[in-house]
């Protein structure tokens, strides 16, 4: 493991992590009832975009989480 040295090198890392959580989140939602599903995926679109929205301020910043 190696700390990434740059605020873009922490930026990819982070849309990485962002884009891992939408597909897991996604995977958990499609195990649901069909009825729930399309809310859940909504939801989970919805977490993904806010996240990669504060993305770059979280890598300038410094911080993964």
């Amino acid at each position: 493991y190696r700390e990434d040295a740059t605020p873009s090198a922490r930026l990819r890392t982070i849309q990485k992590e962002i884009a891992a959580g939408l597909q897991e989140a996604q995977g958990n939602c499609r195990r649901q009832p069909t009825a729930e599903r399309a809310a859940c995926l909504k939801d989970a679109r919805a977490t993904y975009q806010k996240e990669m929205a504060e993305a770059r301020s979280r890598a300038m910043a410094g911080t993964t989480r």
